[in-house]
């Protein structure tokens, strides 16, 4: 990105904190369509979509870039539906099944899956997904970031397993964005990590794990016991380790940088050799 672009990109996420209280919901026209958003303080997603008309397409490049076109995506923490209209409209799924905890984003995300449905069929589902152990599991939801829901205790919402979804939802990808709630949502999904070769897509907060109490060690051991593989960019490069080996020093590693990252997990079934170089450098350890 250039100098000029750069500025003119500080320059609309300022506009948008200034316009966007004034409204209760915008209409905005963005890079995958038209995309209705609400405002608030603390939202990355409207205020880049806003400013720059996409979300984290780089990241959606790279990962399907790794791992191909899929019929059926599975966008856990769905929010207002950037995952899945980005993926149907640039051609990386057919269709997707959004699931999304908070009614107020749950109906922007129908909203703009009835905006963009020229760009494939989404199925929304307002629910929670877990693994429907805790009799008090609930969903924060957040004031000034609708992307920040998680689970806590204490607060009633339907909760559902993604073992238990119909089988005519059943996906060939699993992405999961869920701000520290991954930990209860693998619980609920050991069988669909075993069906085949799904990849599991999932965005690694620790800070939003620990908010959550799950100690680092627990996430590390239930990712080694679901997955084999996992792939990360690092440094602009594709590096693929065994989750056994490497992930609780990962997850150690983003704890001290307070920071977070993407990664691809798969089971065994999945070989290095399947994974294609794609201009990455590749490393199994």
């Amino acid at each position: 990105m250039n100098r000029w672009r750069k500025l003119l990109v500080r320059l609309r996420v300022i506009l948008w904190h200034i316009i966007g209280p004034l409204r209760d919901t915008w209409t905005v026209n963005t890079k995958i369509g038209k995309m209705k958003l609400r405002y608030g303080r603390q939202d990355t997603i409207a205020s880049n979509l806003f400013a720059t008309g996409e979300y984290e397409a780089d990241t959606l490049r790279w990962v399907f870039g790794l791992i191909g076109r899929r019929q059926t995506l599975l966008d856990v923490g769905a929010n207002v539906g950037v995952t899945s209209i980005s993926a149907l409209r640039s051609g990386y799924a057919t269709s997707a099944v959004a699931i999304e905890p908070d009614a107020h984003t749950f109906a922007l995300l129908n909203e703009n899956c009835q905006l963009n449905q020229d760009a494939g069929n989404v199925v929304t589902i307002c629910a929670a997904a877990g693994s429907g152990r805790r009799l008090l599991s609930g969903v924060h939801l957040s004031v000034t970031n609708s992307g920040d829901s998680h689970m806590v205790s204490g607060y009633q919402a339907p909760i559902i397993k993604l073992d238990e979804l119909p089988v005519e939802l059943l996906p060939d990808v699993v992405w999961i964005d869920a701000q520290g709630s991954e930990y209860d949502i693998l619980g609920g999904a050991p069988i669909t990590a075993m069906r085949g070769a799904v990849p599991f897509v999932m965005e690694l907060w620790p800070a939003g794990l620990q908010r959550c109490g799950v100690e680092l060690w627990k996430m590390a051991r239930r990712i080694s016991q679901m997955f084999y593989w996992m792939a990360v960019v690092e440094d602009a490069q594709l590096r693929i380790y065994r989750t056994e080996k490497y992930m609780l020093e990962y997850l150690h590693a983003l704890n001290r940088g307070n920071t977070f990252a993407t990664v691809v997990l798969f089971n065994e079934r999945w070989t290095v050799n399947n994974i294609p170089p794609s201009g990455f450098t590749e490393r199994a350890e």
